[in-house]
């Protein structure tokens, strides 16, 4: 989906913030990923986005629901 980004995900960004602030992070993306929908750019680009930053915040969270 998105070329080169999980290794600056790693790299940078775990790195850059605590727990909190990443999560924090993931959640902005999904909401600003969410409002474009249907507005700005392809939606199964948009769409993909949303499912990864999803994935990721699942994975900070280890897994757990809500």
């Amino acid at each position: 989906l998105f070329v080169g980004s999980v290794n600056v995900y790693k790299r940078q960004m775990t790195h850059l913030m605590n727990r909190e602030q990443l999560e924090g992070f993931l959640w902005g993306n999904i909401i600003k990923y969410a409002y474009r929908y249907g507005r700005k750019g392809d939606e199964a680009e948009t769409a993909g986005k949303i499912k990864w930053y999803a994935q990721k915040l699942k994975e900070l969270r280890g897994g757990e629901s809500e």
